[in-house]
């Protein structure tokens, strides 16, 4: 790869590992939104311990002959972020009508009431985030904090009932009361998960979606509306492909909450190319097949998509084109599936977030049997329909370009699916500065591309990688800081989604210096998995680019929280992505079954190695079925690896 593309890609660097890939490959082979109601939604684990905060359900209904009233406190989680002071504790009626509001400095509240009446609270922060609760029907003095948990509890209502507008009987499938009940109960089981995840299995994974919706939200004291509280939300927090289900479906038949895992490109020792999943503990690897890279897996997906060379070569340069590649958890690579032409050339793939779609750079190549040198024309977006193959182009750039992996690359989608982000950059022979610029498309309205960032606005230089958060509302991506010169010292950059229309602050974390590149969220939205050079690790790829562990920091403050280290003993690796799914990182010789044919865990790190390849000693098997998974003295194991500081 040319200097003059160098500045174009941290993000993009797998572009500069492309074309020594493939060559070593055939050599080798041959906005926020508003809606009707302001309220809290749900919360994850705090950032501080791993479990979320006790729970608070409201005490047994005294006698009736007593007065109907409500008193309680407001009760914060641990948090990374100021929410501010209490301001104010507001009852509604169910149809989020004031009906009072308690402005006093002690947190202690009390509101006299309706007997047999049902009631919203909502607890107000100088920053702006609120806590909320929806009490049972009062029939004397009930006691009813204001917790996180009550506002999972109340968020779990109006995801599983679509109460975007009210809680009046008319609205809800059942009693008020009755949708209460399975709400904290719901969110019992999800403290008891956190207690004990191989223990616990009755939590459910929406019910931990809308849980971590809310901290992340209050750790940036954001507010959320009720209509946030929607499929598209809880899906980008965790809460799976398989939809809102009822509450009763989520106690009575719980799907437990997915696992963190990342995946990652490696250029190994012996020149291949290949691409692994991880625990995040960095303790089980699968890697996944060789000649792919760029990896992609959708939160609660159970296929991942990479980028890998195909059998039709560019015949004047020796090289392969590179195709899409679908795969699903747990099978050979063998079973992948192209699913692109055989003469388009492919690169940085991501999937849509309901797992239909896919979003890739990509260009046709035509006669790529000619000797002649290829012409080469920018990279554009493309989105293929991943059961009817149907390809829809969503730019369309078309001047000579002087490099294979120019033009726009990594793709990254909204939660909502109707909007991507991109970088797009086109360098030259003696162009040492290319014009990198952040642009956004409508998946459905392609005339609707236009620029988000353009080189050099708010003293941001070759902004690279761009990635949406889990609520839609920012975007983060690498670049260079008050420097426009193509040097490795990229700092990690968020930025509101609407900055081009609205403005806003930038935010700059690890402007320290060091080389911090390829950001990418956690799907709670708390951490940012990244590359860098800042433990000073040996060892270079061609001359050009430095060794890259990865490395994991709090996203609220920019504090570093874990060095996954040079985990592989490999030659490069780069481009890790979180990910959540059902499969378990599971060590297992040969994958043995017990009796009733579920997997058996090892129960230790390393299996036995009969060969000379060190690479086995870290080969693990990715098990789909999370629930039918046992470890060796039969009993439950949700997930080994999951690290104290998730």
């Amino acid at each position: 790869m040319k200097s003059a593309m160098k500045a174009s890609i941290m993000a993009k660097i797998v572009g500069v590992i492309c074309l020594v890939i493939i060559l070593a490959l055939v050599t080798g082979a041959c906005s926020g939104n508003t809606g009707s109601s302001p309220t809290p939604s749900a919360a994850a684990r705090s950032t501080t311990t791993p479990a979320p905060t006790p729970m608070s359900i409201p005490t047994a209904t005294p006698a009736p002959d007593q007065p109907p009233a409500i008193t309680g406190v407001p009760v914060l989680p641990d948090l990374d972020g100021d929410v501010g002071d209490l301001t104010q504790v507001v009852l509604y009626d169910l149809s989020w009508n004031e009906i009072a509001v308690d402005r006093d400095s002690d947190p202690a509240y009390r509101f006299d009431v309706d007997r047999g009446s049902n009631y919203i609270l909502v607890a107000d922060y100088s920053r702006g985030p609120a806590l909320a609760a929806v009490t049972t029907s009062v029939t004397g003095l009930l006691e009813q904090d204001i917790t996180i948990d009550s506002e999972v509890a109340m968020s779990l209502i109006i995801a599983t009932e679509q109460a975007f507008e009210d809680f009046l009987p008319g609205s809800l499938s059942r009693p008020l009361d009755d949708l209460v009940a399975d709400a904290n109960q719901a969110v019992a089981n999800l403290n008891a998960f956190y207690d004990d995840r191989n223990t616990n299995r009755d939590a459910d994974r929406v019910a931990d979606a809308i849980h971590a919706l809310t901290l992340d939200h209050l750790n940036r004291s954001a507010l959320i509306y009720t209509d946030d509280i929607n499929e598209a939300m809880i899906r980008s927090y965790g809460g799976g492909l398989q939809g809102i289900r009822s509450l009763q479906e989520m106690v009575n038949d719980p799907l437990p909450p997915l696992n963190p895992h990342f995946v990652f490109t490696r250029y190994n020792s012996r020149n291949e190319v290949d691409f692994g999943m991880s625990d995040l503990e960095t303790t089980r690897w699968d890697f996944m097949g060789a000649e792919g890279m760029t990896p992609h897996i959708a939160t609660g997906g159970d296929k991942v998509v990479y980028a890998g060379a195909t059998n039709t070569e560019i015949a004047s340069i020796g090289e392969r084109l590179l195709g899409l590649y679908v795969r699903d958890l747990g099978t050979s690579p063998s079973d992948a599936q192209l699913i692109t032409p055989w003469n388009m050339d492919v690169f940085t793939p991501s999937w849509s977030p309901d797992q239909t779609k896919i979003a890739f750079a990509g260009r046709y190549v035509t006669s790529p049997s000619s000797t002649r040198s290829p012409a080469w024309y920018p990279m554009n977006i493309f989105v293929i329909d991943v059961e009817t193959r149907a390809i829809t182009q969503l730019t369309n750039d078309r001047e000579l370009v002087f490099e294979r992996v120019e033009g726009s690359l990594n793709p990254s989608w909204s939660p909502d699916g109707r909007t991507i982000v991109f970088d797009y950059g086109v360098g030259g022979v003696g162009d040492t500065n290319p014009d990198i610029r952040l642009e956004t498309v409508q998946v459905d309205n392609p005339a609707t591309r236009s620029i988000l960032l353009w080189p050099g606005q708010a003293g941001l230089w070759q902004p690279a990688g761009p990635r949406y958060s889990p609520d839609g509302s920012q975007i983060m991506f690498a670049a260079n800081v008050e420097d426009d010169e193509p040097i490795w010292d990229y700092s990690i950059v968020i930025i509101p989604s609407d900055y081009d229309i609205n403005g806003g602050r930038v935010q700059v974390h690890a402007n320290n210096g060091f080389d911090d590149s390829a950001p990418d969220w956690s799907y709670d939205g708390r951490f940012i998995l990244f590359s860098s050079d800042r433990g000073g690790e040996p060892g270079r790829m061609s001359g050009s680019a430095y060794l890259k562990p990865f490395y994991v920091m709090n996203a609220y403050t920019g504090e570093l929280v874990e060095d996954l280290g040079d985990f592989a003993n490999a030659g490069f690796y780069y481009g890790a992505r979180f990910c959540a799914t059902e499969a378990v990182m599971a060590a297992v010789a040969g994958v043995q079954k017990d009796s009733t044919g579920k997997a058996v865990i090892s129960g230790t790190d390393r299996r036995t190695s009969t060969t000379t390849n060190s690479d086995y000693n870290y080969y693990r098997e990715t098990i789909p079925a999370a629930n039918n998974i046992v470890d060796a003295y039969g009993s439950p194991a949700y997930n080994y690896g999951v690290s104290s500081w998730w």
